[in-house]
């Protein structure tokens, strides 16, 4: 939706946008869930079979771990520095209120006294 506004030419198939990607697949998958029949064959040893039990996860479930939600953390602050600094150098109107009320900001803070 930024990249239609902007026409910033996000790269879908490199980080960080990638990342973004999936996690709105993701996202999805959790709010429109629908049943899934999981399935998984393997061969096992008898004598191992008790090891080798586990649950079987959907992909989202299987995706939701500490390792990625870092990982998206950091995708998702890197696509907004990349957009926040193309629409500074772009002067974009979409981002106008928002440099007027950092602008503002900064000046409140300038005249703070210490």
């Amino acid at each position: 939706m930024i990249d239609d506004k902007l026409k910033f030419g996000v790269d879908h198939g490199k980080p960080p946008f990638q990342v973004i990607d999936k996690l709105f697949k993701v996202r999805n998958a959790m709010a429109h869930g629908k049943t899934e029949l999981l399935n998984e064959e393997k061969e096992v040893h008898e004598s191992q079979v008790e090891q080798e039990i586990s649950f079987l996860l959907s992909e989202w479930e299987e995706y939701s771990n500490e390792k990625n939600v870092e990982k998206v953390m950091e995708s998702v602050e890197n696509a907004m520095k990349l957009i926040w600094d193309f629409g500074k150098k772009y002067n974009s109107e979409i981002f106008k209120h928002v440099w007027d009320a950092h602008n503002f900001q900064m000046r409140s803070i300038e005249r703070t006294p210490s």
